[in-house]
């Protein structure tokens, strides 16, 4: 339903950054079709190419992919542009430390994790998704 409705406004405004990038957060995590989802997140880019949200979705949608070189590209674009204000640059950090790990970079990845706890914690940003992707790194990096 909320997938028909952006997909209504995209018709009316197909340039919407924020449209863009909520329907490819939707096909991705929702209805699991990285495909599209990421010719939406790269739509937005094309359109705002220093939107840290943008960055966020379109990191995790390469991950899904399995794409983690070009993940890890994406989600360090939006650690780099996210104020330490913005949750969402909590979030990119620890989705750029589980990158981390998979490509064999334990070093890279305990900063990461350690930036993503820190910024958690003063923002009260981490659910228990994030917890556990937390204790999935720690037991990864045998912390």
């Amino acid at each position: 339903r909320t997938a028909e409705m952006y997909r209504q406004i995209l018709e009316a405004s197909p340039r919407n950054v924020t449209v863009l990038n909520n329907m490819a957060n939707i096909l991705s995590e929702v209805r699991a079709d990285h495909v599209e989802a990421l010719k939406l997140a790269e739509r937005a880019l094309d359109t705002d190419p220093n939107n840290v949200h943008v960055y966020d979705t379109y990191g995790m949608i390469l991950m899904s992919l399995g794409r983690l070189k070009e993940a890890r590209v994406a989600l360090e674009k939006c650690v780099a542009l996210s104020p330490a204000t913005l949750p969402t640059g909590a979030k990119a950090r620890l989705r750029l430390a589980s990158v981390e790990v998979k490509l064999g970079r334990p070093e890279d990845a305990r900063k990461s994790l350690e930036a993503a706890k820190r910024l958690g914690k003063e923002l009260g940003v981490f659910g228990e998704k994030e917890k556990a992707t937390i204790k999935e790194i720690e037991r990864a990096l045998a912390l």
